[in-house]
C-alpha cells in the first residue's frame, strides 16, 4: 500500500508540472497576442524614414514608414532550407553615404528571395511595429557587420513587419486555456498536500489488501495465489515525472507557432510546406509523449496476480485471465537503460497464436518474470515430456528436440554428438550455445531473450542425461 501510495503522490507532481508548464507558456503567448492586438489595433501613421531618423517616431509604434531603401548586405536565418527570419538594414531614400551607420534595422515577412526584398524596396512602404533601443542579439549584430563592411552598428530602430491582427476570440481562449491547465496544477498541489499530510497516517494504518476484493474467477478455479504485482518501475515513475515537461514545451511550441504565422505565409506553398513540418515536426513528439503520460496515469490502476494455475491483470476497466494451459511459449528481455534502470519485459505467446505483454510498468520486473517462470515452467516441462513420451518433437523455434537428438532447420545432431549445452554471457547477454563434437563453431547460438521456453529446453537438456 505504501508503495502504490508514492506513486500516487508521483501522479500530483505530474498535474503539477504538466500544468504549470504549458500554463506559463500559453499565458506567455496570449500576453504577446494581446500586446500584438493592442498596437496593431490603432491604424498606422505613416512617417518616412529620414523623419523617424531625426525627430523620432513621436511616441507611434504602429507605423508604415516610406522614402527608403535598403542596405546592400542583411543578414538571414534558415529553417529547413528556407529563409524564416530576415534582417535588413534601412536608409533615408537618397541620402545614405557608403559609411553613414546603421541605425534601423527592418524584419520583413515572407521573405524567401533576394527578389522578395527589392519588391519591399520598390513599393516604398511597409507597415510594422516599430521597437525603439530594441537589442538584435550578438549573432545577428556580428553577423550585419560583417556583411556590411565600413559601416558602424548603431540601432536605434527595429521595424517588425506585420500584416495581421490577432483574433480576440483566440486571444480569450489562450487566457482560459492557461488558466484551465493553471487549475489543473493547482488541483495537484492541493491533492499532493492532501494526501502527503493529511491522508497518509489513515490509509496506512488501516491499509485493505486489494486482492481480498477479487471474487473467484466464474467458471475456473485460479488456484492459491503465489505473487501479487502493482506498477511503479522505473520506467513507470520516469514517465509520470518526466513527461509533463517536454510535452507542455513541444505542445506549447506547436500552438505558438501556429497562432503567430500569418494566414498569408499559407498562400505560398515553399513557406506552407516549412510551417507545417514545423508544426508536425513538435506536435507530433507532443502529442505522442501526451499519449504516454495518459497511458502511465491509467497503469496506476493496474494490478497483477500470479496463482498456482493463470495469470490474473487487473486493468481497472477489465481483467483479463490467463491458464497456464493456454500459453504456448514464454520469452523474458531486459534492457539496461542505466545501472538503477532496467527496463523488464515478460511475453507469453498463447496456443490460439495471440500474444501476452507483461507491462514493463509493473514493480521489479525481474521479479514479475521470475515469479511467471517459477510457476509456468513446471506446466510447460511436463507438457513437453508428455510429448516426447508420445513421440512427437517439442519444437523451440530455433531447435527442435526430439528423443533422439537435436534438429536445426534440417541438420540432425544425434545425442551422441552433442559436446555441450551451456548459457555463456556473450557481454551484453546470456545466450544458449550448443556445441558439437569434432566443431570448432558452435553448432547454435541463441541470445536468451530469443530463446522461448530457455529454462525448459535446458531441463530436459539436462534430464536427457547428455
Amino acid at each position: 500500500m505504501v508503495q502504490l501510495f508514492k506513486t500516487r503522490i508521483e501522479l500530483w507532481l505530474s498535474f503539477i508540472l504538466f500544468g504549470g508548464m504549458l500554463g506559463i507558456i500559453l499565458l506567455g503567448i496570449a500576453f504577446q497576442e494581446s500586446e500584438l492586438r493592442e498596437i496593431v489595433s490603432v491604424p498606422p501613421v505613416e512617417l518616412t524614414l529620414d523623419t523617424i531618423l531625426t525627430a523620432g517616431p513621436s511616441g507611434h509604434q504602429h507605423i508604415t514608414v516610406t522614402e527608403f531603401e535598403f542596405g546592400e548586405g542583411y543578414v538571414v536565418e534558415e529553417e529547413n532550407f528556407r529563409w524564416s527570419k530576415t534582417w535588413v538594414p534601412a536608409f533615408p531614400r537618397g541620402k545614405a553615404a557608403p559609411r553613414d551607420p546603421i541605425q534601423c534595422v527592418v524584419q520583413p515577412l515572407g521573405v524567401d528571395h533576394h527578389e522578395d526584398i527589392l519588391a519591399i524596396e520598390q513599393q516604398q512602404s511597409i507597415t510594422g511595429i516599430l521597437r525603439v533601443d530594441s537589442s538584435l542579439g550578438s549573432d545577428v549584430a556580428t553577423e550585419l557587420k560583417k556583411v556590411n563592411p565600413g559601416r558602424e552598428l548603431a540601432v536605434r530602430y527595429l521595424l517588425e513587419e506585420v500584416r495581421r491582427i490577432p483574433n480576440e476570440t483566440t486571444i480569450r481562449w489562450l487566457y482560459a486555456s492557461a488558466i484551465g491547465v493553471g487549475v489543473l496544477g493547482l488541483v495537484g498541489v492541493v491533492a499532493l498536500v492532501y494526501q502527503r499530510w493529511i491522508a497518509l497516517p489513515d490509509t496506512a494504518d488501516h491499509a485493505i489488501d486489494w486482492l481480498d476484493e477479487i471474487p473467484a474467477w466464474e467458471g475456473e478455479n485460479q488456484g492459491p495465489v503465489r505473487h501479487t504485482f502493482q506498477t511503479g518501475s522505473g520506467i513507470h515513475r520516469c514517465l509520470l515525472w518526466l513527461a509533463p515537461l517536454p510535452s507542455a514545451m513541444f505542445l506549447g511550441l506547436t500552438i505558438f507557432i501556429v497562432n503567430r504565422v500569418p494566414v498569408s505565409t499559407w498562400a505560398k506553398p515553399s513557406q506552407a510546406l516549412g510551417f507545417a513540418m514545423a508544426i508536425i515536426s513538435l506536435g507530433g513528439p507532443g502529442i505522442f509523449i501526451l499519449v504516454a503520460w495518459i497511458h502511465a496515469l491509467r497503469a496506476l490502476r493496474w494490478k497483477l496476480t500470479v496463482h498456482e494455475h493463470g495469470l490474473l491483470q487487473d486493468t481497472g476497466s477489465k481483467r483479463i485471465w490467463t491458464n497456464w494451459r493456454s500459453v504456448r511459449s514464454y520469452t523474458t528481455g531486459a534492457l539496461k537503460l542505466t545501472d538503477t534502470l532496467i527496463v523488464v519485459v515478460t511475453r507469453l505467446k498463447l496456443v490460439s497464436g495471440k500474444r501476452l505483454d507483461v507491462s514493463p510498468f509493473f514493480h521489479d520486473g525481474q521479479a514479475v518474470a521470475e515469479a511467471i517462470k517459477d510457476v509456468l515452467v513446471p506446466h510447460l516441462f511436463d507438457r513437453a515430456v508428455q510429448n516426447l513420451r508420445e513421440r512427437t518433437p517439442v519444437s523451440f523455434e530455433h531447435v527442435t528436440l526430439r528423443r533422439d537428438g537435436l534438429e536445426n532447420a534440417g541438420d540432425v545432431i544425434l545425442w551422441r554428438q552433442v559436446e555441450s549445452v551451456t548459457v555463456e554471457w556473450s557481454g551484453s547477454l546470456d545466450e544458449v550455445v550448443i556445441r558439437v563434437v569434432g566443431r570448432k563453431n558452435p553448432w547454435l547460438r541463441v541470445p536468451m531473450p530469443m530463446f522461448p521456453n530457455a529454462e525448459v529446453f535446458l531441463q530436459l537438456v539436462k534430464a536427457s542425461g547428455h
